[in-house]
């Protein structure tokens, strides 16, 4: 069996209904997320990862809406964007 990679970036999970996207690193090792980005279908609004590093086999779950920051569910303070209207 292979050692696992450092490193691996996934979504598991995309709620349009809740506006909510889960990122895991499924990797062995950290991963620094300063500065990437996720943004909206059209790409007219973007959520850019403040300093921030999501450990090995740890979940962050970004919400489009309004909420208080925590360190695994940072929030982006906007209007619905994901679902349909």
């Amino acid at each position: 069996m292979a050692a696992p990679v450092a490193g691996v970036i996934v979504i598991p999970h995309l709620d349009l209904q809740g506006e909510v996207v889960a990122i895991v690193n499924a990797g062995s090792g950290p991963v620094d997320t300063t500065g990437w980005t996720l943004t909206d279908e059209e790409i007219t609004h973007t959520y850019t990862f403040p300093s921030f590093t999501l450990a090995s086999e740890a979940t962050v779950t970004v919400h489009t809406g309004p909420g208080a920051d925590s360190a695994t569910d940072p929030y982006w303070g906007r209007d619905p964007l994901l679902g349909p209207g």
